[in-house]
């Protein structure tokens, strides 16, 4: 009996997890290119204020980039 319980749970928490997972991704901020753009421009801006180059590069959370500029 008690493995039948124990075989129970198991298969309604796996029964559960693709639900969480999905609320897990819907909850997630993604940086759009939008942004990125944004964030570049204001980059830039403060660059020019301050007489700087170089380049400005915009990255998501995993390391990949979104929008890579030179600023000469």
């Amino acid at each position: 009996m008690r493995i039948a319980i124990a075989c129970g749970l198991v298969f309604g928490a796996v029964a559960l997890l693709p639900q969480q997972a999905a609320a897990q991704f819907a909850e997630k901020k993604v940086l759009t290119l939008e942004i990125a753009r944004k964030i570049v421009a204001t980059a830039e801006t403060d660059a020019s204020r301050n007489h700087l180059a170089g380049v400005v590069a915009v990255v998501d959370d995993g390391g990949w980039p979104i929008s890579l500029q030179r600023r000469g």
